[in-house]
């Protein structure tokens, strides 16, 4: 059976480093997120449904100062308060919102580095 703390756990030092990678000023590649995305894997294959958790962080978008991608304008995002994660598509931008809430991630959460 999944627990929360333990997901949580193994989230926080992935969710850090993408907040690090994306406070950079340019980008010059994309960090992969492989290890968050197994953990929602995981989680859905528990039986877990993470985009139906509702709570504090939400999905959203960012304007891109340039066309992106296909030429999207926008990217998705997860954003509580002034944390904004930066992700690929909506789809995983929404299952990643449902997993921070279900583990009870706080935003100062992601700025602690315990290691």
């Amino acid at each position: 059976m999944l627990n929360s703390d333990s997901v949580k756990q193994r989230l926080l030092p992935g969710l850090r480093t993408m907040l690090q990678h994306q406070g950079q000023r340019r980008l010059r590649y994309r960090l992969p997120l492989n290890t968050i995305y197994q953990i929602i894997d995981e989680v859905k294959a528990a039986g877990l449904e993470p985009v139906l958790m509702r709570g504090p962080w939400t999905v959203g978008s960012v304007p891109l100062g340039r066309r992106g991608r296909a030429g999207a304008s926008m990217v998705p995002s997860v954003e509580r308060g002034a944390t904004v994660l930066r992700i690929e598509n909506g789809e995983r931008a929404k299952e990643l919102a449902g997993l921070l809430n279900w583990c009870g991630i706080e935003e100062n959460d992601l700025s602690q580095d315990t290691s």
